[in-house]
């Protein structure tokens, strides 16, 4: 019981392991889509952006393209990857220089992309963001919003910096524009927030009120902002190899658990139910090791889409767990001593 219950708490923590904001999503555009943005990619003034295709996609009825080289892990709690995203809201493809973040502190994981418009990048920035959603934001919606803050620390998919304000995008699309505060004694925010849109109402801080608080001007030279929730992301991994790790782990925990239903009842006609206990125990015990496996090759693979492959081995292994119990039972009434007759 306490092995099922360690895949029980490894599944919740790869479901909340934070996702891609631009998942990959083959298929969704035409060859002649992706060879129009990668001639666009092509065609920037720099030397880093001759780089292979990442991820493709719609979001929000917009094309997408990212591509990028190998990441790195900059630091213990951050990894770093630096891409060039194309999209192509009016069938004009237009790219700029993006970095996906991955800030990793204990259960705390946030994944997001980061870009600056007429400005150089702030390497402190996914630290910065980190902090200000995390300490900051609840305190400063409520005082200067006048609402209910936002329960929880929200999951943060995109942030846009220029050089007047700071623009935060979550996964479930709501968006929020920040200006750096000023210098005071005691300041522990890295960003004050002036504006919100939270789902489908737009709300104004005390000194905007009244005022259109959607997402702020846009660059017309860089890629327009993809608002709205990711789309799910598929088995695509940024460590390649570990996908067959992941895919044979599945298939293992998948072929374990089902046998471990079916098999006793023939062994027992055979040999019969101490041998078929037996049988169901070690074959539960193969299912929830391949379970935790997935589980952890998942996570070593950074690719949070692909614990949707796990939906359905969880309720297979719990009732393999559940016909293992009853087995077990029936082999230890099968092993009594039979009460001699008079």
């Amino acid at each position: 019981m306490k092995t099922a219950a360690a895949c029980v708490l490894l599944a919740a923590a790869a479901t909340a392991w934070a996702a891609d904001p631009y998942p990959d999503q083959r298929g969704e555009l035409a060859s002649s889509e992706l060879a129009a943005a990668t001639a666009a990619m092509r065609a920037m003034p720099r030397a880093d952006a001759k780089l292979p295709l990442y991820a493709s996609g719609r979001r929000a009825n917009v094309a997408y393209a990212v591509f990028g080289g190998p990441g790195e892990q900059a630091a213990p709690v951050l990894y770093v990857q630096n891409r060039v995203l194309c999209t192509a809201p009016e069938s004009r493809w237009t790219c700029a220089p993006q970095i996906f973040y991955r800030f990793m502190q204990g259960k705390l994981v946030q994944s997001f992309a980061y870009s600056t418009r007429g400005m150089a990048e702030d390497p402190q920035m996914p630290f910065r963001i980190v902090v200000w959603a995390g300490r900051c934001l609840g305190p400063q919606y409520a005082e200067k919003i006048g609402g209910p803050p936002p329960a929880g620390m929200p999951q943060l998919a995109e942030v846009v910096q220029d050089a007047k304000r700071v623009v935060v995008i979550t996964a479930s699309g709501d968006t929020y524009e920040l200006t750096e505060p000023a210098a005071a004694p005691g300041q522990t925010c890295p960003f004050e927030l002036q504006s919100a849109r939270v789902g489908a109402s737009a709300l104004a801080s005390a000194g905007l009120r009244g005022q259109d608080t959607t997402a702020p001007e846009r660059v017309e030279a860089a890629p327009p902002l993809l608002e709205g929730p990711a789309a799910a992301p598929v088995l695509v991994s940024r460590h390649p190899a570990l996908v067959w790790v992941v895919r044979a782990a599945i298939l293992f925990c998948a072929l374990a658990g089902i046998a471990a239903l079916v098999l006793p009842f023939a062994v027992r006609r055979v040999r019969g139910r101490r041998a078929a206990a037996t049988v169901s125990t070690l074959l539960t015990a193969a299912a929830v090791a391949g379970a935790i496996a997935s589980l952890v090759a998942i996570r070593f693979a950074g690719n949070p889409g692909a614990a949707r492959s796990l939906s359905f081995l969880l309720p297979l292994t719990a009732v393999a767990i559940a016909s293992c119990v009853v087995w077990t039972v029936i082999g230890i009434l099968a092993a009594r001593p039979k009460p001699k007759k008079a």
